[in-house]
């Protein structure tokens, strides 16, 4: 089954899906081999002139030394100091020009993703942070070079405004479009007894949670290949994402309403898939959760809440993680609409 993410390819293509023309389709992601941030070219630049002023020094210093090898470098010196004072002005050059000509792009976020610097001792434990946008005009989609501290809200299947430096590539601004909100129901039962999940999570939360525009769709609840009678359950996914039939999304808001304690204890089912789906790396989650009471607890990535009233459950995912805080976030919410 197709799925929002990306295959790693040696040759530096990549595919991801894209359902940025109505449909979803495979396209293809070209990881430039060479990349660099303004910061990157400071540093280069401060390289060569230390490199110059080192040339310099040698050739004043030793241009009329007996030594054969120090004649040979004062006379090498200055042609040298000449070729790296002329890449200093070429980096200067590409560093201005790259401030000043920047390119906007509109787009829906396809892919992203972090790797290791290689060959470099002193960078490890550093990564680079790279978005695909696909905007729908060309293929294969060039990746957007990006900070750490933007790459968190690139949302796959998000759509974007980014604004890139057009000879680096390099992501300066990202602005998440929302887009417009459906109005959220009235948090009333509805005939079988269990609240309207879209009462408990609105639109304009699920928002807030995966930080990105969103689109909701009914979740089947099954019991092999029957619906688990007695439960309402409602997704919210980024505006681009893939049908729920296609696959589970790397972001995405789950709600779980059910009408009673007997319909809630179905939930083992869904719980027992939540630790089936468990993301590597999440680390544990809190067991008490201050303000809510005894009757709110984690069962695996679910957040279920065994209120007087009303029995529901929340479960977070964002970047293919649990967001524990957002799913409490959500929980407070709720329980303020239902006055519990």
């Amino acid at each position: 089954m197709p799925r929002l993410t990306i295959r790693t390819v040696r040759s530096g293509e990549d595919t991801a899906w894209s359902t940025v023309r109505g449909v979803p389709r495979q396209v293809r992601i070209r990881y430039p081999r060479t990349a660099t941030t303004p910061a990157a070219l400071v540093a280069t630049l401060l390289a060569l002139a230390a490199t110059a002023f080192v040339l310099g020094w040698l050739s004043s210093r030793y241009d009329r030394s007996g030594s054969a090898a120090l004649r040979w470098a004062a006379n090498a010196a200055p042609p040298v100091l000449w070729l790296v004072l002329l890449a200093c002005l070429v980096v200067i050059a590409v560093a201005l020009l790259d401030l000043v000509l920047r390119v906007t792009v509109r787009g829906r976020v396809v892919a992203r993703t972090s790797r290791e610097r290689v060959g470099d001792v002193s960078a490890i434990g550093r990564r680079r942070f790279w978005i695909v946008v696909d905007d729908g005009s060309q293929e294969p989609i060039r990746a957007l070079r990006i900070g750490g501290d933007l790459y968190d809200w690139a949302v796959v299947g998000s759509d974007v405004l980014v604004r890139v430096s057009r000879l680096l590539r390099y992501v300066h601004t990202l602005e998440v479009r929302t887009g417009p909100l459906p109005p959220a129901p009235p948090p009333t039962p509805g005939p079988d007894g269990a609240l309207d999940p879209r009462a408990l999570v609105t639109p304009a939360d699920a928002v807030a949670a995966l930080g990105c525009g969103v689109r909701g769709e009914p979740l089947p609840v099954l019991s092999g290949t029957s619906p688990v009678p007695g439960i309402r359950a409602w997704t919210y996914l980024p505006i681009g994402a893939l049908p729920v039939s296609h696959g589970r999304s790397l972001d995405v808001v789950e709600v779980f309403s059910a009408t009673n304690r007997t319909a809630a204890a179905a939930m083992i089912p869904l719980i027992r898939d939540a630790e089936a789906w468990w993301p590597l790396g999440t680390g544990p989650l809190p067991r008490d959760i201050p303000g809510l009471g005894a009757r709110v607890r984690f069962h695996g990535s679910l957040l279920a809440v065994f209120a007087p009233r009303h029995t529901f459950a929340v479960r977070v995912q964002r970047h293919g993680r649990v967001d524990a805080d957002a799913a409490i976030s959500l929980v407070r919410r709720a329980l303020s609409r239902l006055d519990v």
